[in-house]
């Protein structure tokens, strides 16, 4: 399950946008210039009055991340041993 918001572009009408959404089926229609799209993908935040929430990592990115940060943390620490030596 996920949710996609949209707001109304610069250069395309509001009431448009309202009546395409209205009609519940999908459309294509062509921007007079190109709309960065971020989707986000989140799996622990805090809500408005200061809860961290958990959710259910359904795609498994957590676990990859993790590994991506552990395995610059043994990088970083490599490199400060290194340093180290040879200082001595």
């Amino acid at each position: 399950m996920g949710i996609a918001s949209i707001s109304t572009p610069r250069g395309v009408r509001a009431s448009s946008t309202a009546d395409a959404i209205a009609a519940g089926a999908t459309q294509s229609v062509t921007l007079p210039h190109p709309v960065p799209v971020y989707m986000l993908y989140w799996t622990a935040f805090v809500d408005p009055d200061g809860t961290v929430e958990f959710r259910d990592d359904i795609y498994g990115r957590d676990r990859r991340l993790a590994q991506a940060l552990a395995a610059q943390r043994i990088a970083d620490h490599l490199v400060a041993a290194g340093r180290n030596a040879d200082k001595g």
